[in-house]
């Protein structure tokens, strides 16, 4: 995937910064990059990349006088999303997680255009998809490990004259130097192997976790078969987090988990109506005992990056049918949006995902 030129994010979004004030926005977002930037951080810059409003991002600006002086962000709400855009591409390039996933999950399936850059969540989309199969792949562990192959003990001895103790003594003294060295590669080199051999356990045991999960067709968080479900949507969010739960050992989870998703979905009774259902229906359809079961993160990432979470907290806060003004306060979305069970149920997947890494 081709780096965008920060250049042409200011273009795409109609200004054009002069050649000083480009070279200082560079600089910015290279030391922000460069030198780690806090999840919290991320997660404001996603707030402003989708149109949060009402964020505290003096941080940045702080950041931002460090090489422009005059940088304010009092009427730069729009140079402001750009430089938003051009960090979190540049994490996105350096193959950043967190910040991959939090882009992914704030465009809520598409329904939320981001204000600048499109393309940065097609590039998300693209790097998510590569990095859920690269980082479960089968590691190449040693399984020989040596000692160390250059020891000069043995040239040292032979050239020793005969009743030479202080040359004997000295090399008694590289005997015990050079073993201690061994031993130290030795066992650098042992748990380096041990530490890879763990992860691919620790992989193995939770991919073998969802096998069971899928093939079983049993729900873990409510502990009762996905058939027992009065609809194809129930069973969307509840196998949503149940995977969500699973999936432990990397950011993204398997590349499968959309098709997980799908065969726990169509475990449940199928209906003859559309699709897609108002999300304020599918949520209040379930008990709201059923959603208190939930172990889901409402409060670790904010309602406009994570709204499905959010309709499930209101809904067994609030009660049935109370929630949905709330809900488009908080999120800026509208409770009756309508999604298909499989994209209700990937969105949530995610949403929790982020949720329990934050």
């Amino acid at each position: 995937m081709a780096a965008t030129p920060f250049a042409d994010i200011y273009s795409g979004a109609t200004l054009q910064p002069t050649a000083d004030v480009l070279s200082a926005r560079i600089a910015t977002v290279d030391r922000l990059v460069k030198g780690g930037i806090e999840e919290a951080k991320i997660i404001d810059l996603v707030g402003c990349f989708y149109g949060s409003p009402s964020l505290d991002l003096n941080w940045l600006r702080d950041e931002l006088v460090r090489d422009d002086s005059t940088f304010s962000l009092i009427n730069r709400e729009r140079e402001t999303q750009v430089i938003a855009a051009g960090i979190l591409n540049s994490l996105t390039n350096a193959h950043n997680d967190f910040a991959i996933l939090a882009i992914v999950v704030g465009s809520f399936s598409g329904l939320r255009e981001p204000t600048v850059f499109p393309q940065l969540v097609v590039d998300a989309h693209s790097a998510m998809n590569r990095l859920s199969v690269s980082q479960r792949a089968e590691k190449d562990i040693p399984i020989r490990i040596s000692a160390m192959s250059d020891a000069k003990v043995g040239k040292i001895l032979e050239d020793i004259a005969e009743d030479d103790f202080a040359a004997t003594l000295a090399a008694l003294k590289e005997v015990r130097n050079e073993a201690a060295a061994s031993a130290k590669t030795m066992a650098a080199a042992t748990t380096n192997a041990l530490s890879l051999l763990s992860g691919e356990v620790e992989m193995l045991r939770e991919e073998t976790q969802m096998l069971w999960w899928i093939f079983g067709g049993h729900s873990r968080a409510l502990e009762r078969s996905f058939s027992t479900f009065t609809s194809q949507h129930q069973a969307a969010v509840i196998a949503a987090v149940d995977l969500a739960t699973l999936s432990r050992r990397t950011y993204f989870g398997p590349v499968a988990a959309p098709a997980m998703l799908d065969r726990a979905i169509n475990a449940a009774k199928k209906q003859k109506s559309t699709p897609a259902q108002r999300l304020i229906n599918v949520i209040d359809s379930i008990p709201r005992t059923d959603l208190q079961k939930l172990k889901i993160f409402p409060d670790s990432v904010p309602a406009r990056i994570a709204p499905v979470m959010t309709a499930v907290d209101l809904a067994r806060t609030l009660g049935a049918g109370v929630w949905g003004v709330r809900f488009e306060e908080l999120t800026g979305i509208s409770a009756n949006v309508e999604l298909e069970p499989l994209t209700l149920s990937a969105q949530l997947y995610r949403e929790h995902l982020l949720g329990q890494v934050v």
